[in-house]
């Protein structure tokens, strides 16, 4: 799926009806979301889980291309969900939660759009948990999540058999998926071994060396 038609789908059910009301210039809602992903896309860096791309944006457009006063705040919210979702749909991590900021700018000419984006890491509602056998939870915040027993891992596992860096958690193309990252002792989807990424639902249970949990969507 291309940029603008996988956008055009995020604002189809986002924005829709809202464009009359937002904007009155020559920049359109799909225009600037489409605009957005594509300077996440070419800002991806490679993270240890993976791509990262930038959460926080900001647009200076000229004033005449926005419509009521109270414009630039609801444009923000919309466009950081369809970004936000964007995101999740390609498997991107974010480090923080999405936030586009709207501004105007009299020297912008009409139509044109400046758009800056950067990593702002933020704390993140969780999307999934992992619940241990005795009911303690394990949140799993950020999309390509890193399950394992190393300190700097999103979910840690106080667990010898599991390894530093045992397993990943992502969220991508409308499903969830856990792969094994060459641990010592493997992972297990409902006592199967993982031998290459394999989709995960809510219920399943994820082992990660002898350390077994149940994932919960949140």
């Amino acid at each position: 799926m291309n940029v603008a038609r996988g956008l055009e789908r995020h604002l189809e059910r986002i924005v829709e009806g809202l464009a009359a009301k937002l904007f009155r210039g020559s920049v359109q809602p799909a225009e600037l979301a489409t605009r957005l992903v594509r300077e996440a896309d070419l800002s991806l860096t490679d993270g240890p889980a993976g791509p990262v791309a930038p959460n926080l944006f900001g647009v200076r457009m000229n004033r005449a291309d926005l419509g009521a006063e109270d414009a630039p705040t609801e444009i923000s919210d919309e466009l950081a969900r369809a970004v936000g979702e964007t995101a999740i749909e390609r498997g991107w991590r974010l480090e923080g939660r999405v936030v586009v900021e709207v501004t105007s700018d009299a020297k912008m000419a009409s139509g044109k759009l400046d758009i800056a984006s950067s990593v702002a890491p933020t704390s993140l509602t969780p999307w999934a948990r992992l619940i241990s056998a005795n009911g303690d939870p394990l949140d799993v915040a950020p999309n390509r999540c890193l399950v394992g027993r190393g300190d700097d891992c999103d979910v840690v596992i106080r667990s010898d058999s599991t390894s530093r860096y045992h397993s990943l958690l992502w969220r991508e193309a409308g499903k969830t998926w856990v792969a094994d990252l060459e641990s010592s002792n493997g992972t297990l989807r409902n006592g199967v071994l993982v031998m290459e990424p394999v989709e995960v639902t809510d219920g399943d249970t994820l082992t990660f060396g002898e350390a077994a949990f149940k994932f919960r969507v949140a």
